[in-house]
């Protein structure tokens, strides 16, 4: 297992070279650039050519395309992401400082859907062609065909604008000054509108793997033996129908994981969540080239190492599975 492990993560470097020349490429040949407005500006500014070439030395957008890459990459194997553009700070650092935010939201919604759809699955897997399983494969429908976007705004409206039962932005309430028990329920309150949009969409993908899943296990041969041999019926569907049924189930759970981090970004704009997300957006807009470069990297290694996770859960599921 453990040389297995290691020959991934060998692999996973050109993987990620490759991964970085195209997102760099893409983003240096994408129209406009961080000095856009500088140069809109300069005419009203009275900045003259000269300082305007200063400025892009001082960003090192001067040399060739292929230099400036070579720059990066061999400053990113040294651990420098390079410095922000609109904040002059090094890249790494501001994206690391938001990313617990941003973990806290999709870990949360991450976790509650798991166990939503577990539950879902496997309910209309085992209500199959009833109401339950109809309510259940509708709700998931609704989960997949409906934007964030406009479930957050929903929420918003109802629960915080008209009912006003919750707030609507930021991760706590800035007036108040709440500590012990009163800052965390605070916070709970703050993260229930964002987490239940992440969590919605999570929950109606997974739900409908499980369901399959568990409708080809409940019929299988090993499930009709263990009943005859007088095995509990929870036994036979929480231990060894659902212990099989996981198994297909692994990649897309594993995967949902690095999807939420990326796509927290219009749930994390429309809420006011200072999470990594929302930077990305903010930096986008400046054509802050470290800090989107940072953020695809992460989110990059995110996705390489989910599916590493999911090899290594097929094997602890599957005895079938060896690592040669």
């Amino acid at each position: 297992m453990t040389q297995y492990i290691i020959r991934r993560l060998l692999q996973a470097i050109p993987l990620l070279v490759g991964i970085s020349l195209i997102v760099f490429l893409l983003m240096q040949l994408s129209p406009g650039g961080p000095l856009a407005l500088t140069e809109a500006v300069g005419s009203g500014t009275r900045m003259t050519p000269e300082e305007l070439e200063r400025l892009r030395a001082s960003f090192g957008l001067d040399a060739p395309i292929h230099i400036r890459y070579i720059r990066w990459l061999g400053a990113v194997l040294q651990g420098d992401f390079g410095n922000s553009y609109n904040t002059g700070r090094p890249a790494l650092v501001v994206v690391l400082e938001r990313l617990p935010v941003t973990l806290l939201v999709t870990l949360t919604a991450w976790a509650i859907a798991i166990f939503l759809a577990l539950v879902g699955g496997i309910l209309a897997a085992l209500y199959h062609n009833s109401v339950i399983d109809y309510a259940l494969t509708t709700t998931a429908f609704l989960g997949i065909s409906t934007p964030r976007f406009w479930s957050a705004i929903m929420l918003l409206f109802v629960f915080s604008y008209s009912l006003k039962w919750l707030p609507a932005v930021g991760l706590y309430d800035p007036r108040q000054e709440y500590s012990g028990l009163a800052a965390v329920w605070d916070r709970i309150l703050h993260l229930i509108l964002p987490v239940t949009v992440m969590t919605f969409y999570t929950f109606a993908s997974l739900t409908r793997y499980v369901r399959s899943s568990m409708l080809e296990v409940l019929n299988s041969d090993y499930l009709r033996t263990a009943r005859a041999k007088g095995v509990y019926e929870r036994q036979v569907i929480w231990v060894h129908a659902l212990k099989n049924a996981a198994i297909p189930v692994i990649t897309v759970l594993t995967l949902q994981l690095p999807h939420l981090v990326a796509g927290s970004a219009i749930v994390e704009a429309i809420f006011a969540i200072p999470g990594m997300g929302r930077l990305y957006l903010e930096s986008a807009n400046s054509r802050d080239y470290p800090i989107l470069l940072t953020v695809m990297m992460l989110i990059s290694t995110l996705i390489i190492l989910s599916n590493l996770l999911a090899d290594i859960l097929y094997g602890l599921l599957d005895p079938r599975v060896r690592y040669q």
